[in-house]
């Protein structure tokens, strides 16, 4: 079925305003028959998310503007509802600990860090499964070897210690698996953050210069030297003009001059 195109017509901004609060994007654009961009656009011209500020706390607000970025709509098919939640909680506390003052290229790299927070969860999950199964499984071996050695069902002892084995091996492939998701957290951590105070720095550093300068020409000395040099640069420019003026052979042959003015030209003339 092909979606409306043209502008939004007053019907389908009311009903944007009304539901903007209750439903997401792609439920409203759904309804409409349109693409999500031109309802994104309308709730962000017309600062839809924040009209009941008053009402939300920071990250309410905050997590409604997440399920507007372009991102989310992958973001939603990757996850279980579970770790949307905890994706969208934490996209917000970061946002607001940045205090939204983020490029987009910082907000992928804060949309990657989140991902490893979610795959270290994952990992952790299932070690703790896994451990808590292999524990289950030394019971149930503890209480065979309990056991006189003729009593002892040596088939299910067998298979117990295969099962423990198997465990042991995931759990440990499943600890180097929060390890390693653990190191290139820190790396991107690290790289988020380098980034992030090189911006600042280059900002800060910027003020900082414009300041020492106004401070450098207030001293007699130093506005001295400053005069000078700009006294020395208009003369060398002065001259500069000069010599292009003047005429000037070329290599083949034509005669005429390198800078073409109104200085230059009126002099010819007038001569």
């Amino acid at each position: 079925m092909s979606k409306k195109r043209g502008a939004l017509s007053r019907e389908e901004k009311n009903f944007i305003t009304r539901n903007v609060h209750d439903m997401d994007v792609d439920e409203i654009a759904v309804i409409l028959g349109r693409t999500e961009k031109p309802i994104r656009k309308y709730i962000e011209d017309n600062n839809l998310l924040i009209h009941n500020q008053a009402e939300e706390s920071e990250l309410e607000i905050l997590i409604k503007k997440l399920h507007l970025k372009p991102y989310w709509q992958e973001i939603k098919q990757q996850y279980t509802e579970e770790e949307l939640k905890y994706w969208a909680m934490t996209w917000a506390n970061l946002m607001l600990q940045f205090r939204e003052d983020v490029l987009y290229a910082e907000e992928l790299s804060i949309c990657k860090f989140i991902e490893l927070e979610v795959y270290m969860s994952r990992a952790a999950k299932e070690r703790l499964r896994h451990v808590q199964q292999e524990t289950e499984i030394q019971e149930l071996i503890d209480a065979q070897m309990e056991l006189p050695e003729g009593s002892r069902d040596q088939m299910l002892l067998n298979d117990l210690k295969i099962q423990q084995v198997h465990l042991k091996t995931a759990i440990g492939a499943f600890t180097k698996e929060q390890a390693t998701l653990l190191d290139k957290r820190k790396d991107l951590e690290k790289s988020l953050k380098a980034n992030r105070d090189e911006r600042i720095k280059r900002v800060e550093d910027g003020q900082n210069s414009w300041g020492d300068f106004l401070k450098w020409i207030a001293d007699d000395k130093e506005r001295e030297m400053l005069g000078k040099e700009a006294e020395i640069m208009a003369m060398a420019t002065e001259k500069a003009l000069k010599d292009l003026g003047q005429d000037h052979e070329y290599s083949d042959g034509a005669i005429d001059k390198p800078l073409l003015t109104v200085d230059t030209v009126q002099g010819e003339t007038d001569g």
